[in-house]
């Protein structure tokens, strides 16, 4: 299952299978009415709602599949299938930048790229690759956009994680996180999730441990803090014992709330949802 919100909070969308299902969200009561049901050619594996006007009823439903990306328009008639970008691509996940000018899709095979949005050669099934690289680690995780929406943050199922940013007409790796691109062993998937007014920490969740969160300065790259959100699981004394559920218990999701006080928020698997709030981050960024 794969599900997404835009951005304003206004659309709700969820994908089981092959069919993606797309509602409205009434703000004043959370009630969800539903606008379409989109059948897919192939099952979705990451989806993003792409809002091209504040006042329009038009959307896009960009879909990451194992071949490639489904671009469908949501009508309140009925919707549309477009086109379909880069067919030869696996994709694991996907991203809209915070402006919605840029859109970074990752691959099963570890592979990045960056595309403008152009929603009208969208339409024509074209699409303007700005950046890709192959990264030394198979299946992107999480990607993460800063606030200004100038530098990006990528994981990978295997805990590396890796920053590019934009310099001189093109993108280049952030050599300041040099460190986080090798020697990790996650059990589980690695997330990422920029933090903080100004985006001056970047939080990393299961890099080498399932459950730990650690958090690193953006201007230097190194670790500032760390933070377990479980007991390590007890060794069983006999062999034959049976495993209990915290031995088996990962981070699997990880978001950070920008409006008021920045707080984070992470769910494990075994549903138990964390607020995570940090007072060092408004005093030392301001906003």
């Amino acid at each position: 299952m794969s599900q997404c919100w835009s951005r304003c909070g206004s659309l709700y969308a969820v994908a089981r299978d092959r069919v993606a299902t797309v509602y409205s969200v009434d703000p004043a009561t959370t009630t969800l009415t539903q606008l379409a049901e989109i059948p897919l050619r192939f099952a979705a594996a990451a989806m993003q709602i792409h809002t091209q006007d504040p006042v329009s009823s038009s959307h896009l439903l960009v879909v990451g599949t194992s071949a490639g990306i489904l671009i469908h328009e949501v009508l309140p008639a009925s919707p549309v299938a477009l086109a379909q970008l880069l067919p030869d691509v696996a994709v694991s996940t996907l991203t809209l930048a915070p402006d919605a000018s840029r859109l970074v899709v990752g691959t099963v095979d570890g592979r990045i790229f960056v595309l403008s949005v152009e929603v009208d050669a969208w339409r024509r099934g074209s699409c303007d690759v700005q950046f890709s690289t192959v990264l030394p680690s198979p299946r992107v995780t999480s990607v993460s956009w800063s606030q200004r929406h100038n530098r990006v943050i990528i994981a990978t199922r295997k805990g590396t994680v890796h920053a590019f940013c934009p310099a001189d007409g093109s993108w280049k790796a952030d050599s300041k996180f040099d460190a986080l691109a090798t020697g990790a062993s996650s059990p589980s998937q690695t997330l990422v999730a920029w933090w903080g007014p100004q985006s001056p920490i970047i939080a990393i969740a299961a890099r080498d441990d399932p459950v730990l969160l650690e958090f690193h300065d953006v201007f230097s790259g190194r670790r500032t803090q760390s933070l377990r959100l479980a007991p390590k699981p007890q060794r069983q004394a006999s062999a034959m014992a049976a495993p209990s559920d915290s031995d088996d218990r990962h981070l699997v999701g990880l978001c950070a709330v920008m409006e008021h006080d920045e707080r984070l928020v992470c769910i494990d698997s075994t549903a138990t949802l964390w607020v995570i709030s940090w007072p060092f981050l408004s005093i030392c960024c301001p906003r």
